[in-house]
């Protein structure tokens, strides 16, 4: 008898610890990121028809900076997950900072969304509807779609319990979600063109994130990961799991055209040379999550970025060839806090 009921106790028991944010109606909690990715040209060198050539305006380089504070309060969840929940931007910035030779050029990025309240509803068909309740809707529909419910830091968690010690693969949507590749598309736009700032082209539908070259490695990088369970640690008096961290992305940028000088303002066909325009990113670091909370408070990465650039162009005959290398470190982080909500801002 003993034996038949040990057996089945091991039957279910089930090891290792689960890490899984458990959302509560009337519970609320501020997300705060910051993410700075900084560029420098380390190599360049420029050939015509077969003959070296001092570059133009020397080395350059460049820095995007974001910062994002918004606030999420759960109305309604189900089995530990939200079905509902407000969220209100009360902070956001981009600043992409561009340096050649002595020049040096910054653009903030447009943020249609800022001091806005969205309420996200998830449906019986698993789509999330997006509304404005607090603010005037963006011009661009596409800015209100995409949203998601959980927070960023949940899509590095893992599917079942889990023991110290072990660990899994990072896939590639939950790599882009964590880093917020597809959100910072609505957060941040590039300025219309006559705007100051702007950096010209005209309106192009949700303008997309600006931040240049370094924001499109980003959303162009076919990503993988790997998460590791390492042990404890308290953050402010808050006994938390460690999830280790390893990200790599790579990819190749397409080629631009270029545009010829001169009067008649020709249209240069420029393409990849064999090597093409590769990059590649580094990022390590640690999740931190809340054990009897159960929810992430802290993620920070660490990096690096390195970008391949050659370009071929062919005007009457003359060939320009310009390869150039830019490397430079990125530094992301998301903190989520718990806030007091009021029982009738759920009303």
């Amino acid at each position: 008898m003993l034996r038949s009921f040990l057996a089945c106790s091991t039957l279910l028991f089930v090891p290792g610890h689960t890490l899984a944010t458990k959302y509560v109606a009337e519970t609320k909690y501020t997300v705060e990121s910051k993410f700075e990715l900084a560029l420098e040209t380390t190599e360049m060198t420029v050939e015509r028809d077969g003959e070296p050539m001092e570059p133009r305006g020397g080395g350059g380089g460049s820095t995007v900076k974001r910062h994002s504070v918004w606030t999420d309060q759960v109305i309604t969840a189900v089995d530990g997950k939200p079905t509902k929940l407000r969220r209100s931007f009360e902070g956001l910035e981009q600043t992409t900072t561009t340096k050649t030779g002595e020049s040096e050029r910054e653009v903030s990025a447009d943020t249609p969304l800022l001091g806005l309240m969205l309420e996200l509803e998830l449906d019986e068909a698993g789509k999330i509807g997006v509304t404005v309740i607090d603010g005037s809707a963006p011009s661009e529909a596409t800015l209100l779609e995409g949203h998601v419910l959980a927070l960023q830091p949940d899509a590095l968690l893992p599917a079942e319990p889990t023991e110290e010690g072990a660990s899994w693969d990072l896939d590639q949507e939950a790599i882009r979600t964590v880093l917020g590749v597809d959100l910072q598309q609505k957060l941040f736009v590039r300025p219309q063109a006559g705007e100051a700032g702007a950096e010209g082209g005209g309106a192009r539908g949700n303008r997309g994130g600006g931040g240049g070259r370094g924001n499109r490695i980003f959303d162009l990088a076919e990503w993988s990961g790997e998460a590791k369970l390492q042990g404890e640690e308290d953050v402010d008096g808050v006994a938390c799991w460690v999830v280790a961290l390893e990200i790599k992305g790579k990819g190749e940028l397409p080629a631009p055209e270029m545009r010829a000088g001169g009067r008649r303002g020709e249209w240069l066909s420029a393409t990849a040379l064999a090597r093409g325009n590769p990059f590649e990113i580094e990022l390590a670091g640690d999740l931190k999550f809340a054990k009897a909370e159960h929810r992430p408070v802290a993620l920070e990465l660490t990096g690096s970025a390195r970008l391949e650039s050659n370009m071929e162009s062919t005007r009457q005959e003359s060939t320009l060839r310009i390869h150039s290398v830019q490397e430079g470190t990125l530094e992301y982080s998301i903190r989520v806090s718990p806030a007091a909500a009021a029982k009738e801002d759920a009303k």
